[in-house]
């Protein structure tokens, strides 16, 4: 069951119960004198505007997240090749391959990420070695090393091109990718705060009625379609949802629904 499945269900209980209690309740003159409180109202309905708005700016901020995973470019041969383990628990040579946003980067079809072990610089400081194997070679006579060490130097040469061609392409993704998220982070950290500001008003009115009950239900409602991380926010609040229930018990036990 997930996170947002037991929030649903948790809201469904609540508003179950508060019908329940309004049943229940025995009506009386002063029943019909009370009204809901304003400000709860108010509140309520500027709600759905600042929820539109913080998720209008994480679809477009998932949007540009999801598009600069797959602009990531993958590693060359050379210098990449399938990991054993998983990275987090496996000790394994070089580093993991990352998306240019972070995170472990898992190719279509593999098990676990690839390992970079290698990179351009040190593609050159082999082939700088290969180089005096092959003089060294050519002056002792040694034709079979000399024509090894020509061979080794071509695939060398050709693996540091493609390391180098990579590298510098990660770094100018990497730098593109980091500049738009960052820009698009502004507004939704800020409609991310505005949202959660206006729910944590909402939730501290009082309620005066069956209809501010609803009223905090369904800005819970509202609140549950933030995700992970983003709703971590709240979490030192109090109990949003046990203060519904305690409003219910109340109203059922003596006040007004």
């Amino acid at each position: 069951m997930t996170a947002s499945t037991m929030e649903t269900g948790r809201r469904r209980f609540l508003l179950g119960l508060a019908a329940a209690a309004t049943a229940a309740a025995v009506p009386s003159t002063a029943a019909a004198t009370v009204e809901e409180n304003p400000k709860l109202i108010a509140l309520a309905a500027a709600l759905p505007a600042i929820a539109d708005t913080y998720h209008a700016a994480e679809s477009a901020y998932m949007e540009r997240w999801r598009y600069w995973r797959k602009a990531t470019p993958l590693a060359p041969d050379a210098v990449a090749k399938r990991g054993t383990g998983c990275p987090r628990t496996t000790v394994q040579p070089g580093r993991t391959e990352m998306y240019v946003q972070g995170g472990y980067l898992y190719r279509q079809g593999e098990e676990f990420p690839y390992r970079i072990f290698k990179t351009a610089i040190e593609i050159r400081c082999e082939i700088q070695s290969v180089r005096w194997k092959k003089q060294r070679a050519k002056k002792a006579g040694a034709i079979a090393d000399f024509l090894a060490a020509e061979e080794e130097l071509v695939q060398l040469e050709t693996d540091a091109a493609d390391a180098l061609a990579y590298e510098k392409t990660f770094k100018e993704v990497e730098a593109a990718a980091e500049e738009e998220m960052e820009r698009l982070h502004r507004p939704k950290e800020a409609a991310l705060y505005a949202l959660h500001g206006q729910v944590a008003a909402i939730m501290a009115e009082e309620d005066r009625t069956m209809e501010g009950l609803i009223v905090k239900a369904e800005a819970l409602a509202q609140w549950d379609r933030v995700g992970r991380p983003d709703n971590l926010i709240a979490a030192v609040e109090g109990d949003w949802h046990g203060s519904i229930a305690a409003s219910i018990l109340r109203h059922a036990k003596g006040g007004v629904i």
